[in-house]
């Protein structure tokens, strides 16, 4: 992506296999935020330049994560960009936010955030350029703070799998006569009860009644 003389925001995006620059910017402003930005030459190159970078994951670039990148660089994932990962920030320095891990992407091709990955609820929601939705398509904001990176986390707060309940009910029954003469009343009863953690609604029983019984009343 190259910016010249120019505002654009740049968001949502995974940019990789570029020799030189993902992110190429000269005498523009541009807003650079929830990118996942891997194995460039240079992750973001800005020259007489006052980007806003937030909320990116910038990893494994072989010359440097971000070059003279301005004041305004926080809430980022920079980690092992140039030679033996000593290259994340050249011209400029990290924001007190930024953090230098591994993020924990899933794959070498796939670089949504596993559930154990550090940059989940790591990014800030008043960063500019934040967009309602992902590079997928899902939520923006999951878990009450937004990710760091193009994908966001959909598993719950804090990286941990929200477990999907389904309602489930146990039902016994119990009979008082095992039979009875003509004309007699055969009372029985049917408990159900709900042993799951889901809420139930608009339950339906049905029951077998003997041939030749009539029906009275419920209670």
């Amino acid at each position: 992506i190259y910016c010249e003389y120019s505002s654009p925001t740049i968001t949502n995006n995974t940019i990789t296999g570029n020799s030189s620059y993902g992110i190429n910017c000269y005498n523009s402003s541009p807003t650079i935020t929830n990118n996942t930005i891997k194995w460039q030459g240079y992750g973001i190159y800005c020259s007489s330049s006052s980007p806003k970078t937030y909320n990116n994951i910038i990893i494994n670039n072989g010359q440097c994560g971000i070059y003279d990148g301005g004041k305004s660089i926080d809430y980022n994932c920079i980690w092992s960009n140039g030679i033996n990962g000593n290259g994340n920030y050249n011209s400029c320095s990290a924001g007190a936010n930024d953090i230098s891990v591994d993020p924990q992407l899933i794959g070498r091709t796939d670089w949504h955030l596993q559930s154990i990955s550090p940059c989940i609820n790591k990014g800030t929601n008043t960063a500019p350029g934040v967009q309602s939705t992902d590079r997928d398509g899902n939520p923006r904001i999951v878990g009450g703070t937004i990710d760091m990176g193009a994908y966001e986390f959909q598993g719950g707060q804090g990286g941990q799998v929200t477990p999907v309940t389904t309602p489930a009910l146990s039902i016994t029954k119990t009979v008082d006569i095992v039979s009875a003469s003509p004309g007699s009343i055969l009372t029985y009863t049917l408990r159900f009860k709900n042993i799951s953690g889901a809420a139930v609604s608009n339950v339906k029983i049905t029951d077998k009644i003997s041939a030749y019984t009539t029906y009275i009343s419920y209670s």
